[in-house]
C-alpha cells in the first residue's frame, strides 16, 4: 500500500470517528414513560406509545410526596 493511500484511508477513518463521536454526544434518547406498569417510548408517528424493547420491562411509579 502506498503512503498516499494509507494517508487517505487514515483521514477517512479519522473523519468517520469524529462524526460518530459528535453523534454519540449530541444524540437525545427518546422519552420513556411508565404506562400500565411497563416502560413505554413514543412511536415514530407520535400518536401512540410502544414497548421499549422486544421483551417488556416492568416499572413502578413512585410518588414523590
Amino acid at each position: 500500500m502506498s503512503k498516499w493511500m494509507f494517508r487517505i484511508l487514515m483521514t477517512l477513518m479519522a473523519v468517520n470517528l469524529a462524526v460518530c463521536l459528535y453523534a454519540a454526544f449530541t444524540y437525545e434518547p427518546p422519552a420513556e414513560m411508565c404506562l400500565n406498569g411497563l416502560v413505554m417510548v413514543p412511536h415514530k408517528s407520535g400518536d401512540m406509545w410502544v414497548q421499549k424493547g422486544l421483551l417488556p420491562e416492568h416499572c413502578i411509579l413512585v410518588d414523590k410526596d
